[in-house]
């Protein structure tokens, strides 16, 4: 999920590529996470060592 960066960081990419398309800022999608869970610090995919 984006290129192996962050779920908050591709959340963020996604929101501004939908703004992008005219939406306004109350109907962007909004990230939602456990207490527990820094979304900044995890990631989905890490890209493979080359």
């Amino acid at each position: 999920m984006a290129d192996g960066q962050s779920v908050q960081r591709a959340h963020l990419l996604s929101k501004a590529a939908i703004a992008l398309n005219g939406l306004l800022d109350h109907e962007l999608p909004t990230l939602a996470h456990p207490a527990d869970i820094d979304p900044g610090a995890a990631k989905l995919v890490t890209p493979p060592l080359v």
